[in-house]
């Protein structure tokens, strides 16, 4: 039997063309399968329109790809920070202030029982990923500093090192952008860091688009924000779901300060490799946006509707429930 190959490549164009144009949703559902099947990314049924080959311009361990398969449209302008950028100098504390252990450096922190920074318990296992601890979930964590005597091979050195899981900024059916995993990425991993400007209370909430607004620190008792509109990362696109796959955790590694933490993004599930990472906003986000409407589609979803004034006491009592990063706004 002969092949007529120009037929061939006639039917695998017209097969790339029909899986471009099919639906996010059916994308999704293909990549899990891919993933599950140990397909590569490159491989034949990859259908891909990358808009832009890294986004991060180098600050990543890897290259962060904008894909855009559903229509025209391109990232509005932003400056990419791996790490907050304090213009205010509202961080800028003594170094005296700093904490730090006296552990050598030629152990990990997380090995043994004396180690200062690990005082209230080991929260990262020997492969670096979060414990579980139900007592404290709420609780920050604790990781060694710049001053502390092991050193950056310490096991208690973990998000401060920056993203080590790959992912790519991907354009959804409804949600404008989000942010998948080009890898498995499993459960208690570090995602990233979120990131942006340090800001006064006072100036987050003028007539900025608070959109982006995370409200994180507190210092001398006056709120800080994090506005990553103007500057930020790839986790400034990562959505929200009623039934996130990710957690946001207080991170501190700069101060004896406990409210001086990072806002870093940890798996709160196995996440396969083409999913969309989602967390939940928490509920003063959503208290904020009356008007805005949840296109998680998760079936018991709290906010798929406008809310009023009716509806805002049941949902509050749904919200005490369900509510998993309000402890970190």
């Amino acid at each position: 039997m002969s092949i007529d190959m120009d037929q061939l490549d006639a039917m695998g164009e017209s097969f790339a063309q029909l899986a471009t144009n099919a639906p996010q949703q059916v994308k999704d559902r293909i990549a899990k399968y891919r993933y599950y099947c140990g397909l590569q990314h490159n491989s034949f049924f990859s259908f891909s329109n990358v808009i832009i080959e890294d986004l991060s311009n180098g600050c990543e361990r890897f290259p962060v790809r904008v894909i855009n398969d559903m229509d025209k449209t391109h990232l509005s302008a932003f400056k990419y920070a791996n790490r907050v950028i304090d213009e205010h100098g509202l961080l800028n504390l003594p170094e005296d202030e700093l904490a730090k252990c006296s552990c050598s450096s030629n152990i990990s922190c997380i090995e043994t029982d004396s180690c200062d920074c690990c005082a209230s318990g080991n929260r990262y296992n020997s492969k670096g990923y979060l414990i579980a601890d139900p007592q404290n979930e709420f609780s920050s964590i604790m990781e060694c500093t710049k001053l502390c005597g092991c050193s950056m091979l310490c096991g208690n050195r973990v998000a401060q090192k920056g993203a080590t899981f790959p992912i790519e900024i991907f354009r959804t059916t409804a949600k404008g952008w989000g942010v998948r995993s080009r890898a498995g990425i499993p459960l208690g991993a570090f995602i990233g860091e979120y990131t942006g400007l340090v800001l006064p209370e006072s100036l987050a909430n003028g007539d900025r688009d608070d959109s982006y607004v995370f409200e994180t620190k507190w210092l001398d008792d006056q709120p800080i924000c994090i506005d990553g509109k103007p500057a930020g990362n790839f986790t400034r696109f990562i959505n929200h779901s009623c039934n996130p796959n990710a957690k946001v955790f207080n991170v501190n590694w700069d101060h004896k300060k406990s409210q001086l933490y990072h806002v870093c993004i940890y798996a709160d599930r196995f996440i396969v490799k083409g999913e969309e990472i989602t967390i939940n906003y928490g509920s003063l986000w959503w208290k904020s946006k009356n008007e805005v409407i949840c296109k998680c589609d998760y079936e018991n979803c709290l906010y798929r509707e406008v809310r009023t004034e009716q509806t805002g006491q049941s949902q509050e009592r749904a919200e005490a429930q369900t509510d998993l990063t309000e402890q970190s706004q």
